[in-house]
């Protein structure tokens, strides 16, 4: 049975508190809209209810899918060590990981078997938590860095270089492409059902995640043309469609995704390998190719609904259906 979901909670009742008191003010009609539909008030600054009709957008407090409840599961996309394995056993292009710490004991993964060594090779490593979350707990490290050595539950993995249009909106960052894969069960097959990219900012650092200051545009799944982007409220309350990057000035709108149609074709491949029937994928374009960097089997929907409802493409709501989240 899906979650229950209560539009009483704090959240909503903080934005109401806001608009009572006169602040926030966007009109009584697109909070009562959010109500009545199970989504949180805060929806009606990202949710284009006058393009859409409010039903097609997946509500807030979803379920997940009841085939991915299993334990069975739980780890293919949150290990990310593990991850990385299952990923290089059906080919799949994703960063070498190197070495990670167990325990306090480092564990090689390739030669030569000395993280000193390994960075004077490859120039620069990725160090990571094994499971962390948004970003969380990233650096890179290059010789000689004081912070370069692994603590437990950490692994260290090649850099990907990104493609020149995505340094070109900002090289400070590895800027992602979200894309979210599900079973299309009429079809009997993988489809591509909703792709966003983000951007670091002089906030988010050398991450690109939107929680820690990153902005978010749309894609055109037919195009593969970037639309405008937007930031978190807690970086900008006022909520503005960018069409520039906010530090850099590079255009956001406009630009086209490099590889963008074979790395789409290229991941259903590899979701044919892989065992998890929704995943939010996050794919760096590299100058040749594509390469994966991580995966969410619970991916925040906001960062693609804020562009299109998902429940407007028929296949995913009948994966929806028959996956127990309506």
């Amino acid at each position: 049975m899906p979650r229950a979901y209560s539009p009483r909670s704090f959240r909503t009742v903080l934005n109401w508190r806001h608009y009572l008191r006169g602040e926030n003010v966007v009109g009584i009609e697109p909070l009562l809209t959010c109500w009545r539909n199970n989504l949180h008030s805060d929806k009606v600054y990202y949710y284009d209810f006058a393009r859409y009709s409010p039903d097609l957008y997946y509500r807030d407090g979803h379920a997940w899918p009841r085939s991915q409840e299993g334990a069975t599961y739980n780890g293919r996309c949150d290990d990310k060590v593990a991850f990385y394995l299952q990923l290089k056993a059906i080919g799949a292009p994703t960063p070498e990981v190197v070495a990670e710490n167990v325990d306090g004991r480092v564990i090689f993964y390739a030669e030569p078997h000395d993280l000193d060594a390994l960075l004077e090779e490859r120039g620069e490593l990725v160090i990571k938590p094994r499971g962390g979350k948004a970003g969380g707990g990233v650096r890179m490290v290059r010789p000689g860095d004081a912070d370069r050595f692994l603590a437990p539950g950490e692994f260290a993995s090649t850099k990907v270089v990104q493609h020149a249009y995505s340094a070109t909106i900002n090289a400070a960052s590895v800027n992602t492409v979200r894309v979210l894969t599900a079973w299309d069960f009429d079809a009997g097959d993988f489809f591509v059902a909703g792709v966003s990219h983000r951007f670091g900012t002089a906030q988010s650092k050398r991450v690109d995640n939107w929680s820690a200051g990153g902005v978010s545009a749309g894609v055109d799944i037919e195009t593969g043309v970037l639309g405008p982007a937007m930031r978190s409220p807690a970086y900008d309350p006022g909520r503005t469609w960018l069409r520039r990057h906010p530090d850099t000035g590079a255009r956001i709108e406009g630009v086209e995704v490099a590889h963008f149609h074979r790395m789409c074709r290229e991941l259903i491949e590899v979701c044919r390998g892989f065992p998890v029937s929704l995943v939010g994928w996050d794919v760096v374009i590299t100058p040749d190719a594509w390469a994966i960097i991580e995966a969410n089997r619970r991916p925040a929907f906001i960062g693609l609904q804020m562009f299109r409802p998902l429940l407007s493409d028929p296949r995913l709501r009948t994966f929806f259906a028959r996956e127990g989240m309506l």
